[in-house]
């Protein structure tokens, strides 16, 4: 967009417009805007808005860990629970899901999600499963079929997931841990003890 001399321009039009995600301007290729509520500058590329890099006005990551032992039933599938909160973010938010938590992740963008889950010394042999859901889908995932002795199991997952405009905030962004195990008994899920298991990391990266 080009101006001549005595035109009247709105203030909507100006480069440099402070605005709401939620009340963005129409945009004209090339305008920059600052959104208060997300604290992230948007350029527009003549088709639609897009993040430039994130600005310090909203913490882009979101830690969270398990508050205490966490008992999982044989044969089913539970969601793993991270009651106490290390780092927050309006960016993430926690709710209760059955017996543990799922994160919704409220930016559009590329997310980085990592937990570590230990799985507590037992006798008893079987099988031991954690996954990251995202959206009700198994999006990564590590198991053992573990031998009958006193040895606790750690388990490290990551993955990368690209939350479109359309699923931000909503249940189908929604991230969780599912634990499963197959030993004929309770099995517990460890809580933190200063070795950082018993914990899940969401970290905005970007557009």
């Amino acid at each position: 967009m080009t101006w001549v001399a005595g035109q009247k321009v709105r203030a909507s039009a100006m480069p440099g417009y402070v605005c709401t995600s939620g009340t963005r301007p129409s945009g004209h290729s090339g305008q920059i805007i600052y959104e208060t509520d997300t604290g992230m500058t948007a350029i527009y590329t003549g088709s639609a808005w897009r993040y430039l890099v994130p600005t310090g006005e909203i913490a882009s990551d979101a830690q969270y860990q398990a508050a205490s032992d966490q008992t999982i039933s044989s044969g089913s599938d539970t969601l793993a629970a991270f009651g106490t909160t290390k780092l927050s973010s309006t960016l993430v938010t926690r709710n209760t899901s059955g017996a543990g938590h799922a994160f919704r992740l409220n930016r559009a963008g590329r997310w980085a999600i990592n937990t570590t889950v230990r799985w507590e010394n037992s006798a008893s042999g079987g099988e031991r499963f954690n996954s990251i859901m995202y959206a009700g889908s198994n999006v990564a995932s590590q198991g053992i079929l573990k031998a009958a002795s006193s040895s606790p199991i750690t388990f490290n997952l990551s993955v990368l997931v690209r939350v479109t405009t359309a699923a931000a905030g909503t249940s189908s962004a929604d991230v969780a841990i599912n634990a499963y195990q197959f030993a004929g008994s309770n099995q517990v899920l460890e809580a933190d003890d200063g070795s950082a298991w018993g914990r899940i990391n969401l970290s905005w990266l970007g557009p």
